[in-house]
């Protein structure tokens, strides 16, 4: 496959969290002494100018970021100006970039970690070498002066003046030089909240969907308040960066940007971009007074954006037919040259193809692995979609200290049209030995070890593809500490290390849905389509079902459950604590419900697990298996306030589990099931017990002549003592017939009787006795000897209060019944539900009703049958 040249392309390289050993999508951390030891400049400064530039091969887009040198910390400058390098640019209708790779914009200001550029970069402008950012991300410190804070990935710093410069003056050992004595940190603070300052009294929704500019409905926000000035001057909308983590750096729109879709002194209406994550947002008026909004805005999922234009202008990131079969090919890179390695017989091939599979398994996400390539080459405009280890022969430099995984995609549109298109993608992968620094992976499918701090492969890639399919970052972290953690969202800016995440969440889930399903978007005359999603195979239960049972669940009750397809989600789930029985935590990361009711014994109830395998098969040997927690609810509980589970149980194999006992009669429990550390395990739950009924597998009878001829089936009648047939004329009161004593438990119960005691219409059912006295019923059959006549028979008759609707003939829907006196008037209706193999229904008849004959219209499937009665 060969990109169109005028794709646009975007470089993203994504990060994995956690504090005191921590990772961030597919970063892992570099501490500031090892910036300060492998920079050869240290400088603050700010983006004053940017130049994009190709490199000489024309395949991908640098800028050259001139900055103003304001002190040395490190170092020496000669003028108060240096060039920067970053990778990603625009240039005429082709833009590149690169989020967390460092991305760079005009009037970003910080301390910048500098050393030369390693693929020998010239800036266009004044010729010499560029410098490229030790640890890209996080090599620059970013500042936000408005709250005299410095931040990057893993850093935060509250006060730039007393925190960052003391500490970079002891690391290096010597003070800073300082070129420029008019710039000073503490003249930026603005004034925050103050008499002058904006207001923001209210804001809606309080929930969207960053990035997603063709759904205005859950993208736009809209923010009322007072004094927001002119969209003039430093006027815009700071929000919570969530390539950054929740209360790092800020994201700023500002007023005359192009997701600015109104502003006056009272009212905002601002389209939510991609960067922003989770948190509180702030709006910056004209004159630089500022004010934060009072409440959290919340991001459910982000969609990656392009930037185009000198303007700019914001496009979204759209997935087409690319490859004619509905959606895109890759290529493994078997190269090993620049000390690459042959992908395709490597120990990453099989995390990369287990997470690929549960892309497209779980939201359809269309891509077709067409075999391989010797190609090296990451281009905006020709490479194939590449799959590959880190080298030398990339292009671009290899990944720095702090990177395990990136993933490049790209984008661009017909000119004239709005609508961008995704050509492809590429994914690079830490490469020991050629990518700076060191780090652990696991790239097996048992449980990624804490104790050497392993990144588990899988869950880096199955992020990596979340980009590649449109999918930005979130704010939405990890909770608890080693060994009980819950890892958190899928794409949340942190995912930690030792912990793993391999199955979606709810959040990308939808947001993958949100970016597969075709938008039906106009794309000019390019002739390209959108995506054909491939066939999903969600679990049913993946979510707390809307309703529990108001029948009793029958003994013997199998559930299949498949957690390879199942996600988890926040706004559903348990909290952390509160699916074992200990409280002390467990991460939940594929999950699935289902409701049952016990019967009026209550007692005891055993669970079986059988077709116990896992994905892959090799999982099965790891022993981590699957978590069973079990509530006492009649609803679905708020989420994450769940309470605590009566039982808890794990288990890896078939087998039964140990019996649940002291289950209370006549009462619903909610059952749910988790992997434990992402263990995607296929099963069946067989429920048995005293606290369940038995299950009636069969109830019938015929007329023949002299007798009636009844007969039954029964499975599983644990502690039952006798099962009881009863007969009535009238369908209202029954009586003994015959008695069938049980002589063990959990039989498959046969049992038929000749009723020689005939009436024209008689009724019968089962009474299930257990050791405990407890009793439950069966359905009401009705037998007629004389099978001609009518089909629809009402007993007693004359009746009092109480009657029995009997149906000969194989009906079922909407049912009503209607009770009418001589004269037509309707004094009484009931509708019911009538089901297959249902032969009669009670109907209680209103009080006070006078004596006399009456008319009975019974409509069912609009047909009437119209009977009289006689009322006592």
């Amino acid at each position: 496959m060969k990109r169109k040249p005028t794709i646009v392309l975007l470089l993203l390289i994504s990060s994995l969290f956690f504090k005191n050993i921590v990772v961030a999508q597919a970063l892992y951390p570099v501490s500031i002494d090892e910036k300060i030891q492998q920079s050869s400049l240290i400088v603050e400064g700010q983006v004053v100018e940017q130049t994009p530039f190709w490199n000489a091969a024309h395949t991908m887009i640098f800028t050259s970021n001139k900055v103003k040198t304001y002190k040395v910390f490190k170092g020496a400058v000669v003028i108060n100006y240096i060039d920067v390098m970053t990778q990603g640019g625009t240039i005429d209708n082709i833009v590149m970039g690169a989020t967390e790779l460092l991305e760079l914009e005009k009037g970003h200001v910080g301390i910048f970690f500098c050393y030369p550029n390693t693929i020998h970069l010239l800036s266009p402008v004044s010729g010499k070498l560029l410098f490229d950012v030790y640890s890209s991300s996080q090599g620059f410190f970013n500042y936000d002066l408005q709250k005299q804070s410095a931040n990057a990935p893993f850093v935060r710093y509250t006060d730039i003046e007393n925190q960052v410069y003391p500490e970079l003056q002891q690391k290096t050992g010597r003070a800073f030089e300082n070129l420029d004595p008019s710039f000073k940190v503490s003249s930026f603070a603005p004034v925050i909240n103050g008499v002058l300052a904006p207001g923001i009294t209210g804001f809606s929704p309080t929930t969207v969907n960053a990035g997603a500019l063709s759904d205005a409905g859950t993208n736009l926000l809209t923010i009322n308040g007072s004094a927001f000035g002119t969209a003039t001057g430093s006027a815009g909308i700071s929000f919570d960066d969530a390539n950054d983590g929740t209360g790092g750096a800020a994201w700023f729109v500002p007023a005359n940007s192009s997701l600015i879709v109104s502003w006056s002194a009272t009212q905002i209406q601002v389209r939510v971009p991609s960067r922003a994550g989770t948190g509180t947002f702030t709006v910056t008026d004209n004159l630089g007074a500022a004010s934060a909004a009072s409440s959290t805005l919340n991001i459910k999922y982000s969609i990656l954006n392009l930037t185009f234009g000198a303007a700019p202008e914001e496009r979204m990131f759209n997935l087409m037919n690319n490859n004619g079969s509905g959606g895109y090919s890759f290529v493994y890179s078997t190269s090993t040259a620049g000390s690459g390695v042959d992908f395709s017989t490597s120990a990453q091939k099989a995390p990369f193809e287990r997470a690929i599979a549960t892309w497209k398994e779980v939201c359809g996400l269309n891509y077709i692995n067409a075999a391989t390539t010797t190609s090296q080459s990451i281009a905006a405009a020709t490479a194939p979609n590449i799959i590959m280890l880190d080298n030398t022969n990339t292009g671009v430099p290899v990944l720095p200290s702090g990177v395990l995984a990136s993933c490049y995609y790209s984008g661009g549109s017909c000119t004239g049209n709005l609508n961008s298109q995704s050509p492809g993608f590429d994914i690079l992968i830490r490469n020991s030995g050629v990518s700076t620094g060191a780090v652990n992976f696991n790239n097996g499918p048992c449980k990624t070890s804490i104790a050497i701090a392993e990144f588990d492969m899988e869950s880096v890639l199955l992020h990596e593809l979340g980009h590649s399919l449109g999918l930005g970052h979130i704010n939405d972290s990890y909770i608890g500490g080693w060994p009980n953690v819950d890892p958190g969202k899928l794409m949340n800016y942190s995912i930690v290390n030792g912990v793993d995440r391999r199955s979606p969440d709810w959040s990308c889930y939808t947001g993958a849905l949100y970016c597969i399903n075709p938008r039906g978007l106009n794309y000019g005359g390019c002739g390209a389509t959108e995506m054909i999603p491939l066939v999903a195979t969600p679990e049913s239960k993946d979510n707390c079902p809307l309703t529990f049972p108001s029948v009793a669940t029958p003994t013997g009750t199998s559930v299949l459950f498949d957690l390879n397809h199942a996600t988890s989600d926040k706004t559903i789930d348990p909290q952390y604590t509160g699916i074992n029985c200990t409280a002390t935590g467990t991460g939940i990361t594929n999950n699935a419900y289902y409701a049952i009711k016990t019967g009026a014994a209550g007692g005891s109830t055993v669970v079986t697990v059988s077709g116990y395998t896992t994905t892959p098969s090799t999982q099965a040997a790891c022993g981590a298996g699957v978590e069973l927690a079990l509530y006492q609810v009649s609803t679905c509980p708020t989420a994450q306030t769940f309470p605590a589970p009566v039982a808890c149980r794990t288990f890896n194999a078939n087998g039964a589990l140990a019996t649940f006992t002291g289950l209370a009669a006549n009462t619903n429990y909610l059952l749910m099931v988790d992997g434990i550390s992402n263990t995607r395990a296929n099963f069946t739950l067989t429920l048995t017990g005293a606290a369940l009924p038995a299950k009636i597998i069969q109830f019938s009878g015929t007329a023949n002549n002299t007798k009636n001829y009844l007969q039954w089936k029964i499975e599983n009648l644990f502690a039952a003592d006798k099962v009881i047939l009863e007969s009535s004329i009238d369908g209202i009161v029954f009586n003994e017939t015959a008695t069938q004593y049980i002589n063990s438990t959990n039989i498959i119960l046969d049992g038929n009787y000749n009723d020689y005691f005939i009436a024209p219409v008689k009724y019968y059912r089962l009474k299930i006795v257990t050791l405990s006295g407890t009793v439950e019923y069966s359905n009401i059959i009705v037998i007629k000897q004389n099978s001609k006549g009518t089909d629809i028979v009402i007993s007693p008759n004359p009746v009092k209060n109480k009657m029995t609707v009997s149906f000969f003939k194989n009906v079922k829907g909407n049912t009503t019944f209607k009770l009418l006196d001589v004269s037509g008037k309707q004094i009484m209706a009931e509708s019911f539900l009538l089901t297959a193999g249902q032969q009669s229904h009670q109907i209680n008849l209103a009080d006070g009703l006078a004596a006399g004959v009456y008319v009975v219209e019974i409509w069912n499937d609009g047909i009437c049958s119209s009977h009289k009665i006689i009322i006592n």
